[in-house]
Parts: C-alpha cells; structure tokens; sequence
C-alpha cells in the first residue's frame, strides 16, 4: 500500500486528546482500535507520514486489522478516509476539537453518501487543510527506462555496488531489483557507499528480500540518515543485545533510547560482558527495584567489571565466598547465626540487693 497523507485542520507541538474522546469513545473502542487513533495523532502532531504496513508493524497487528480500526473511527465521524483514482486509501482527515464536538446525524449521513459515490479524487481536500509533505514513496517511485539503468550501470561505484549486492544476495540481481537499487540511489540519494552498508545491514539480519531493503531504506530517509556513520548509530539501537535486555528488565522494544542503547552497548563492547552474563544482572535488577532498573544495572555489572568477573560461574562463586563471610562474622563462638548465649542469673539474689537500697 502507498504512504498515507495525514492532515489536520490545525496542528500544534503536542498530541491533544478531547475530554468528549475520552469520555464517550474510549470506552467503547477496543485495544486495536485505541491505538491505531492515538498513533494517529501522534504522526499528525509530528508530521510524519505513515502507511497502512507502518502502523501494522508498529502494533504488531495485521493490515487488516488496521483497516477495520480505520472503518470504525470513520464511521463515528472521527477521521474521514480518502481515495486515490484507483480507490486505495491515499489520505486521512482528522477533524479539529470543534468539529469533532460539532457531528451530527447529517454529517454521517453525507458521509455514507460520499462513499456510496465511489472514490474521492486524491486533491479533493477541504480549503485550508494542512497537509504533510511526503517523503517519495511507492506510488512516487519512479520506474527507470532501459537506458537510464544502462548509463547507471556504467557509473564504476555504482557498478561495484552491484557486483556487491549479488554476492550479498547468492544470486544474481533482477530487473526489479536494479530498480529498487536505481530508486534509492537515485530517489532517496543514497551514496553507493552508504547503499553497500544498507544492503550488508539487512542480509546481516536475514533479510534479502529486496522489498524490505527498501522498506529500511525510505525509513532512514525519512530519519534524515545520510551517511554511514549515522545509520551505523541507528542500528546500535536495534542490536539483538539491546532488545534481550530490555526484555530482561521487562520493557518494550520500542521503548529504548538512545542512551539506554549506550549503556547496553558498553557492557557488551566496552566491558566485554557476554549476553549470558548480561541477562544474569538484569534478572538480579529485576527481583530487587522496579525504577531505574537501566543505572542498577550498570551499578552490578561495574563492580564485576572492576572484581574481573567475566562469567557467571566465576560470579556465582563469588556470591558463594561472600555469603560464607557474612555467615562466619554473624556467628559467636561458634554457635549459629541469630543465637543468643544464654547467661545464668539468681533472681533470688538480685531482688534482696535491690530491697537492700531501698
């Protein structure tokens, strides 16, 4: 499916959501649905573009899924669906508070109407709307004549670049794969070097399938990524290391930041610290404190760092050595940890001395 036109008839820094919202539709909504709105807004506020297969990813949902959330804000007035000449969904109209507060039995009727009259022309959009400028995408893709990938293939970089995606892939390219390759040299202007990297970045992650190199490609693009060096940073964020650990500590992958990202990345670069070794001091985090459980982490595993503790067996013995020493220095005379010594008093004698001084 094509990247879809979001637009608001006024648009702010922050994701605003109505009082009406929360108390009239939110109740009723299910979970897919709820999220599909509020990521919605979300893109709105921002103005990023988004499609169908996007927010699917993002939920972990199907397309269809999403589309059935789609039809359902639509048919209570929440957003209005348009459609290219071809009726696939093209763009998203989110009303403003007032008009939200302002539907009416007559505004879904006219609504019904429009779409029992087929496809609405994609440039018919209400006066004054405000609508996101899109990064190219599939509809935009441009399809390169025979002469055009010929003279491209006699570039010497692009050429090498070719050479080198077919030993990445096993096989050798298709037609559809030069244009796929000519659109995001050509389209997004990727550098050959930084396309190389591309290519070694998904067939590292098993992913030869031309349509999601692009897929990965569009998305850098769109996160201004225009060197090596700052999809190479991107992609720490998403090293395998970074998801095992933020599910050891009971978040979600989406969650990490960048600077989460750095911790985890130098216990495992830097310290030298194994996965195995890593999960073990998140699940030590995990049964102690709920907050910060990123900084407690690295609290642990710099005090193994500086014992030169590097496996678990060698840090379960240290466990065991310390756990040994407390239990001797608690111990008194060599009675059992928490038992008192038992001292014999005369009573008798301690009350006539007591009378005594009276």
């Amino acid at each position: 499916m094509s990247r879809l036109t979001i637009y608001k008839e006024n648009t702010s820094g922050s994701v605003m959501l109505s009082n009406r919202f929360i108390d009239e539709y939110l109740p009723m909504a299910n979970d897919a649905q709820i999220k599909v709105y509020l990521y919605l807004l979300r893109m709105v506020s921002a103005s990023v573009p988004t499609s169908i297969s996007d927010i699917a990813d993002k939920f972990n949902h199907t397309e269809r899924d999403v589309m059935r959330a789609l039809s359902y804000w639509e048919k209570l007035g929440l957003i209005q669906i348009e459609y290219d000449a071809e009726g696939e969904i093209c763009g998203l109209l989110l009303p403003t508070d007032d008009e939200l507060s302002a539907v009416s039995e007559k505004d879904k009727s006219q609504k019904e109407q429009k779409r029992d009259e087929g496809p609405q022309p994609a440039g018919a959009v209400k006066e004054g709307a405000q609508i996101l400028s899109l990064p190219l995408g599939e509809k935009e893709k441009k399809t390169y004549t025979r002469d055009e990938l010929k003279a491209l293939q006699q570039q010497e970089d692009f050429s090498l670049l070719l050479v080198a995606t077919e030993t990445y892939f096993g096989r050798p390219l298709t037609k559809t794969d030069l244009q796929s390759l000519a659109f995001i040299h050509e389209g997004l202007g990727f550098s050959t070097e930084l396309m190389e990297y591309l290519v070694e970045y998904c067939v590292g992650r098993n992913h030869r399938e031309m349509r999601y190199i692009e897929k990965v490609a569009i998305a850098w693009s769109q996160s201004g990524i225009k060197t090596v060096r700052q999809a190479k940073l991107r992609a720490n964020k998403y090293e395998k290391i970074v998801y095992s650990v933020m599910n050891a500590l009971g978040r979600g992958q989406n969650d990490v930041t960048q600077t989460e990202a750095d911790y985890i990345l130098r216990w495992y670069h830097e310290f030298g610290f194994s996965e195995e070794v890593i999960l073990y001091a998140c699940q030590k985090c995990v049964l102690t404190t709920e907050k910060n459980r990123i900084r407690y982490t690295d609290g642990i595993l710099k005090k193994w760092h500086q014992q030169g503790l590097k496996t678990v067996s060698q840090i379960q013995k240290a466990e065991t050595r310390k756990e040994s020493a407390t239990g001797n220095r608690a111990a008194v005379s060599g009675l059992p940890q928490n038992q008192y010594i038992r001292r014999d008093v005369d009573y008798d004698s301690l009350e006539k001395e007591l009378l005594k001084r009276q």
